[in-house]
């Protein structure tokens, strides 16, 4: 008997981890959609900038447009690469992205068991008369 309650909750452990698995969220997920809006109005490119190797692309860009002369159109550029405020910005979007992945998940359920063996024979309610 106590096997098979052991044999339960273990089981019952099992499928719970399964379908109780982790979440995680890609910070950048929404970053597409602002690449997207940025590059239609302005016809300008975005970056976000998190510390990756790719970023030195951006570092490299824009010391290419500061060797010549700083136009109109260079300065807008370098201000959408590198820009700390926009930064920030994409850094909140993706904070904002966690929050409402989090907002839509489901409680961790809480489960409760126990088992209970008798130390002595049941009492007899009714009586053979």
């Amino acid at each position: 008997m106590r096997a098979l309650v052991v044999g339960a909750v273990l089981l019952l452990g099992t499928l719970g981890g399964m379908l109780l698995g982790c979440v995680s969220v890609d910070p950048a997920t929404g970053f597409p959609d602002v690449e997207r809006v940025v590059q239609e109005r302005t016809g300008k490119r975005v970056r976000w900038l998190q510390g990756k190797p790719e970023d030195a692309e951006v570092d490299q860009a824009v010391r290419d447009l500061l060797k010549d002369p700083l136009s109109v159109e260079a300065a807008v550029e370098i201000a959408l690469l590198s820009n700390r405020t926009l930064q920030a910005t994409y850094e909140e979007l993706g904070i904002a992205q966690a929050d409402l992945v989090q907002a839509g998940l489901l409680k961790n359920p809480v489960l409760f068991g126990s088992a209970r063996f008798p130390t002595r024979a049941p009492k007899r309610l009714f009586q053979n008369r």
